[in-house]
């Protein structure tokens, strides 16, 4: 009995505390009022041990047959009575407080789907396209997390409608303020996606300071799709000006190179050759640079974007200083190879000169010998010192025509060319003169000197033209008699190789065969040697034959 007390006291307890744990406010309560449910149920199977021994008890006394047996049944059936009531009511507090969890979590799931919408509702609101390429990236960037967070958050939105759905089919408690929620929740969901804002696109673009709009306002009705795209048409843009700018700073930066004047100083022109192809190869290599702004910017301007009118404008001066750029390249690269070629032209004429120089101290000797033999001696000396003049005749004709080409071809420093070329020409003319003196006259050496002399290279200056003009002449009159000399030669060779023919015919055409073994055998030899000979000899015959087709 004492036992049945003890328990039945008990049981009220466990009662009174299961009962008196009010409904949580939110998931953390909740979750400690389950764990806390959990740990009354721990405690009444704790007891299970103490409700069998009483219950044994009982039983054992209902069947030794005491006196009270019906009041031992009756309270053991009270106990049993208690017992359950007891386990019922943890039950029914258990689906109560597993109720309030899920409205906790509901709860607390729709305020988060509400400021998440709150927080995007703000930012479809946002009218800012970038101002630059950084800008504008982040923008994309934010879209792109936007987009992906509003894909995510619709699942949570279906996963909670279908939660609510479960609380009101399986007649929760709060299931008429669960509705109203859920209501609420997917209206505010659908006027999200629905969602109209006016976006300002002049103004933004005006921010970037690159060109100017007659028209101020031009509003766009554009939800969150096309709000990507007019942001990725401004990314398109900025990156397109960003390219530019990039280029046009290249350019300006290679115009300064190509527009220097260093082919006027003439030291390592060879060097300055070699770095100038390598400037050619960069320009070459950046032509793709090039082609690519004209493809997006065309691209841009067909697709009518926005901002087409200012594209047109970038792609108008970056085509412009490009063609600036190779124009000026080509210039200093000719007038690279002009420097080179006036450099080897000075150099010849700086040989010939050295020569001259030696020239002309040879024939200013006043040694005109002392008899016969030193005579002989100066005059082959001087033979030789003619021959070497006759010599570089080609030298000087090929400077003259050099200079000419230069003059006619717009060198840069053309009148210096003339000028040196002149000069040489004039040395070369007195040379000729104080030669001519030597050989003909040395008398006038005696007499004037040989500086007086060259005095005397302008009054026969003349005569030196005149010369000078024969020289064609005499050319043609030489190629005429080399061709006449040929000719006569071919004519001499073709009468020769016939009457060769003619005595080898005799040979070949003998009666004689022989009267005996030996004489036979010496007509086989023979013929053999004619053979022999013949073969030998087609060769110069067919030379014959080609020197008369030439």
């Amino acid at each position: 009995l004492a036992d049945y007390r003890d328990l039945c006291s008990w049981i009220n307890d466990m009662k009174a505390v299961i009962s008196a744990d009010e409904l949580a406010k939110d998931v953390a309560g909740a979750e400690a009022l389950l764990e806390s449910h959990q740990e009354h149920r721990g405690e009444i199977d704790a007891r299970e041990d103490s409700f069998m021994q009483t219950a044994e008890a009982g039983q054992k006394l209902l069947d030794e047959g005491i006196e009270q047996s019906n009041e031992v049944r009756d309270k053991l059936t009270h106990l049993a009575q208690e017992k359950a009531s007891l386990l019922s009511l943890w039950e029914e507090r258990r689906i109560l407080y597993e109720q309030c969890m899920d409205l906790q979590l509901f709860y607390r799931d729709t305020e988060q789907a509400e400021t998440w919408m709150t927080k995007q509702e703000t930012f479809l609101s946002n009218d800012d396209l970038g101002d630059n390429l950084d800008s504008v990236e982040s923008l994309i960037k934010k879209h792109e997390d936007f987009e992906k967070s509003l894909a995510a958050q619709e699942e949570k939105i279906n996963a909670l409608d279908e939660f609510a759905t479960k609380l009101i089919q399986g007649q929760h408690y709060a299931a008429g303020d669960v509705g109203r929620r859920r209501a609420s929740l997917l209206d505010r969901r659908k006027q999200l996606m629905k969602k109209v804002k006016f976006i300002d696109i002049v103004n933004a673009c005006s921010n970037t300071k690159r060109f100017d709009l007659s028209q101020k306002h031009i509003l766009f009705n554009v939800d969150a799709s096309e709000r990507r795209h007019q942001l990725e048409n401004s990314y398109r843009l900025q990156q397109f000006d960003r390219d530019c700018d990039e280029m046009v700073g290249w350019i300006k930066e290679k115009l300064k190179t190509a527009k220097d004047d260093s082919y006027l100083d003439p030291t390592n022109i060879r060097g300055k050759l070699q770095k100038h192809l390598n400037y050619e190869q960069e320009l070459k290599a950046n032509k793709n640079r090039l082609d690519d702004i004209n493809l997006v910017g065309s691209s841009l301007v067909k697709e009518k974007h926005y901002a087409a009118s200012h594209v047109q404008d970038r792609l108008s001066e970056v085509n412009g200083m490009w063609d600036e750029l190779v124009d000026a390249t080509a210039k200093k690269g000719a007038k690279l190879k002009e420097a080179g070629d006036q450099q080897q032209f000075n150099r010849n004429i700086e040989d010939i000169e050295l020569w001259l120089s030696e020239l002309e101290g040879q024939l200013a000797s006043e040694d005109y010998g002392k008899d016969l033999i030193s005579v002989q001696n100066l005059q082959k000396k001087l033979g030789l010192l003619e021959s070497d003049y006759n010599a570089h005749q080609d030298r000087i004709d090929v400077v003259k025509k050099q200079a000419q080409i230069f003059h006619d071809g717009g060198h840069f420093d053309a009148p210096m060319i003339l000028r040196k070329e002149e000069a040489l020409r004039s040395r070369f003319l007195t040379a000729s003169v104080i030669c001519y003196c030597l050989k003909e006259g040395s008398y006038l050496l005696q007499f004037f000197g040989p500086y007086r002399i060259v005095t005397m290279a302008i009054a026969i200056q003349n005569y030196y033209c005149r010369y000078d003009a024969l020289r064609d002449p005499l050319n043609a009159r030489k190629d005429k008699l080399g061709e006449s000399l040929r000719g006569n030669q071919l004519f001499r060779d073709i009468d020769d190789e016939l009457a060769w023919i003619r005595e080898k015919e005799q040979i070949a055409g003998s009666s004689n065969r022989g009267r005996d073994l030996i004489g036979v055998q010496n007509l086989i030899k023979k013929q053999q040697a004619l053979i022999a000979e013949i073969a030998n000899h087609e060769s110069q015959v067919e030379h014959v034959g080609e020197a008369a087709e030439i």
